[in-house]
């Protein structure tokens, strides 16, 4: 009997219609061993801002349900995201937010990996999502914005 495939969770923290990081996450796909399988997570952007009221009286938008869900389902997670002022984007916190008071709480047992730029910005991401085993695959040198466009503009799939 043939093993399933790895079921991967793939985010992208970006809510920009030109984002790189979206680019990034849309090359995945191409790049994947034998064996694993990428699927996009839901989309955050009409997630309200975080409000422990909205949460009481009408409980969980059906927006961080979904996301929570999808997370839940997959055996591991790719987060492809920017990072903002040395912290992730505001959206993709707020997301977390949501579902980091769960109950079931989607990200425990996770394996993961964050495409980062900074380790004090991954180390943000890890505590952000704990208990999920997150590997931080980032520099420690920031990269000038006109040498990281071109090289995605140019960036090819082999």
């Amino acid at each position: 009997m043939a093993e399933q495939p790895l079921d991967v969770l793939v985010i992208c923290g970006s809510l920009r219609k030109g984002s790189y990081n979206a680019a990034l996450a849309r090359m995945l796909p191409a790049l994947v061993p034998a064996g694993m399988s990428l699927r996009t997570a839901p989309s955050f952007a009409k997630l309200p801002i975080y409000d422990h009221d909205i949460q009481t009286a009408s409980g969980f938008p059906a927006e961080a349900n979904a996301w929570a869900d999808a997370i839940r389902s997959a055996d591991a997670l790719i987060i492809v995201t920017p990072e903002y002022n040395w912290s992730i984007p505001g959206g993709l916190k707020n997301a977390i937010d949501w579902v980091s008071r769960m109950k079931d709480q989607p990200f425990k047992g996770q394996a993961g990996r964050a495409a980062v730029g900074r380790r004090r910005y991954s180390r943000r991401i890890t505590c952000a999502i704990s208990p999920a085993a997150v590997l931080d695959l980032g520099r420690c040198h920031p990269v000038r914005p006109s040498r990281s466009d071109r090289d995605l503009r140019s960036a090819k799939v082999r």
